[in-house]
């Protein structure tokens, strides 16, 4: 399947994919992808079928310095394989990973960095101690 899309970045690298997989790994890309452009509505016939004029998308992304890390970053959404992270490489994707919301990566990222969360979002994670306390009794009594 040919690229429909390409990203040019901030050292003058084109990089290729696919809209539909990045679509389906990133809310952002999918936002992206069907709402930035209002001739993706126009690419379906009168029934909505694909009418297959599907133009490729080119998009400019000035903020991305180091076209290395955004190919890693694609690597991880086709593969959802993190391979032998280094603490380097992780710090430069966790920020992509926040941009794009790829919660997965994020995660790996911030365990490889040892990053802890904050008390308050910790305390969130957590059920509350009368959810705790019921299920306890819960288990006795059927126990």
């Amino acid at each position: 399947m040919d690229s429909d899309v390409e990203f040019i970045l901030a050292d003058g690298e084109t990089v290729r994919a696919h809209r539909a997989l990045l679509a389906i790994k990133s809310p952002v890309f999918k936002y992206d992808f069907l709402f930035s452009s209002r001739s993706y509505f126009n690419r379906f016939n009168k029934r909505g079928l694909f009418d297959g004029n599907l133009k490729k998308q080119t998009i400019r992304l000035d903020e991305i310095q180091d076209s290395k890390i955004f190919i890693q970053f694609l690597l991880f959404l086709y593969t959802h394989d993190s391979g032998d992270l280094t603490n380097l490489l992780a710090s430069q994707l966790l920020p992509l990973a926040q941009t794009y919301q790829v919660n997965h990566l994020q995660l790996v990222c911030q365990e490889i960095l040892g990053v802890q969360k904050k008390p308050e979002e910790a305390e969130k994670d957590k059920f509350p101690e009368n959810v705790i306390r019921q299920l306890i009794e819960m288990g006795m009594k059927r126990g």
